[in-house]
């Protein structure tokens, strides 16, 4: 098998020429998009909503203020921390979710459910809570 120096380095079409494979796959021009789409879809399928509520650990508290009231003091708080926090209207309540920075998995996950005496607020998120901590400062803060 002769090898053939282009500039100095071996020239891949000289090697890629013996084998079986299509140009396109020789050269990875197909491979490389279809593994990163691949990898894509299994990262956002890690950082779903759904899997912080069902794997991250939660905080119950419970507060007399009604899931509408409650979250017009939340929400304002929440995005002026991360301005693309969001919320949806659930059954009995509201969802309020904070995005990661840079579009990483999502930082926190509130739930507002109404029960007989005010509402039911459950907070998932996969860090632990610290003293000076900005989002469970202003979850306890609008009890």
């Amino acid at each position: 098998m002769s090898v053939r120096f282009v500039g100095g380095f071996i020239d891949p079409d000289a090697i890629n020429a013996r084998t079986n494979l299509p140009a396109c796959a020789r050269r990875n021009t197909f491979m490389k998009p279809v593994a990163m789409l691949l990898l894509c879809a299994g990262l956002a399928a890690c950082s779903s909503p759904g899997l912080l509520k069902e794997n991250a650990p939660a905080t119950r508290l419970a507060t007399a203020r009604s899931p509408s009231t409650y979250m017009t003091c939340l929400l304002p708080q929440w995005q002026s921390y991360r301005a693309t926090a969001s919320v949806r209207e659930i059954r009995f309540g509201y969802r309020l979710l904070m995005p990661g920075a840079a579009g990483q998995a999502p930082e926190a996950l509130l739930e507002v459910t109404a029960n007989d005496a005010g509402s039911d607020v459950v907070l998932h998120r996969y860090s632990a809570t610290t003293p000076g901590d900005t989002i469970a400062r202003a979850v306890r803060g609008c009890l």
